[in-house]
């Protein structure tokens, strides 16, 4: 009996350690799967990254390549047009030299002929001697020195603002929203053009309209990522571009800074350009731009404007830094004619 009773005993007692150790066994199974599973995926995730950068470099190489070929090319074709100079003075001073070797050679042999001989060909010889030489031959040498028309400092400056504008988003394709649009604003040509309308003609207030400052939005909003438009304002003598929050009143009177939710820079007077900042500041613009692009990165919290009339480079205007919260919506200020005409649209391209 007392072995039956230590038996079952101790029976149980294994049997409470097996399910124990099975629990166990069962926990650490399903870490080690788990573990398993994120080594797995950190793995393919690495595959996909490292894939993406490849792709992301090799297309930093076909870039700089084209670069580099197009400033060779820029080389070769200033050498060849130095070269095809210098090479039709070379023709022309060989066949000048020519000549001034046959007149050398005809004075020696009169030198060496007899007195007959001598006195019948001097006439002619003398005078062939004394026949103008081209007036070219007269010139002082000058060297030519090679000028590419950039200089070896300015490459990579210059490649780099060129890589700036490839590696922005693609230019967004906006529209402006008309239901958010001043009465007196009109747009038109597929709601990418917007400009003041006279007064006879003023349309009847929107709810969602501005009430007081000649704006419009676009239609779409950004609360995300990383965003780049560009807009054309072409010879307006004065406007405002950049983006504000979408719970902005629109009844009053705009408030043109960050602490209000815009974020704006402008042109006054056709000649002031301003960053609308707590307070302005101005901004030493010297080549007045047709085409404003805005870059917007969200998370990084910036807003940049740059002048964009070039295909190839974009030229940094100014950039606000802050932490944004909420939607944000481009806007067009177009600015009343306060001083003087300002009839000029603003549009926003389409290509």
């Amino acid at each position: 009996m007392y072995r039956d009773s230590i038996y079952i005993d101790w029976g149980e007692e294994v049997s409470t350690l097996i399910t124990d150790v099975q629990r166990e066994r069962r926990s650490l199974e399903e870490h080690i799967s788990k573990l398993t599973n994120n080594k797995t995926r950190i793995s393919n995730e690495s595959d996909v990254f490292q894939r993406l950068i490849s792709k992301e470099f090799r297309e930093l190489h076909k870039y700089i390549a084209e670069e580099e070929s197009h400033f060779l090319d820029m080389v070769a074709r200033k050498a060849a047009e130095l070269i095809r100079s210098i090479e039709s003075q070379l023709m022309q001073k060989n066949e000048i030299l020519r000549t001034v070797r046959e007149r050398e050679r005809q004075l020696e042999n009169l030198g060496n002929e007899n007195h007959l001989h001598f006195i019948q060909n001097y006439a002619v010889v003398t005078s062939n001697s004394q026949t103008p030489l081209p007036r070219s031959v007269e010139k002082p040498y000058t060297a030519v020195s090679f000028k590419p028309g950039f200089r070896q400092d300015d490459i990579k400056l210059t490649v780099w603002k060129r890589l700036h504008r490839r590696i922005l988003p693609s230019p967004e394709i906006l529209r402006l929203d008309p239901l958010t649009a001043h009465p007196l604003l009109e747009l038109s040509k597929g709601d990418t053009l917007v400009q003041c309308r006279s007064l006879a003609s003023r349309r009847g207030s929107n709810p969602e309209g501005f009430g007081h400052s000649s704006c419009v939005l676009a239609t779409r909003g950004f609360s995300t990522g990383k965003h780049y438009w560009e807009v054309i304002v072409g010879s307006k003598q004065k406007w405002r571009i950049g983006v504000v929050k979408g719970t902005v009143s629109r009844k009053g009177k705009l408030i043109r800074a960050p602490d209000a939710g815009a974020w704006l820079i402008g042109l006054k007077e056709g000649r002031f350009y301003e960053a609308f900042t707590s307070p302005s500041v101005s901004l030493p613009i010297n080549t007045r731009p047709q085409r404003i692009g805005i870059f917007l990165d969200y998370e990084k919290g910036e807003l940049t404007f740059y002048n964009a009339d070039s295909p190839d480079e974009l030229m940094q205007i100014y950039t606000f830094q802050t932490e944004f919260h909420g939607k944000l919506y481009p806007l067009f200020d177009v600015c009343w004619q306060d001083r003087g005409p300002n009839p000029l649209p603003i549009i926003l391209p389409q290509v």
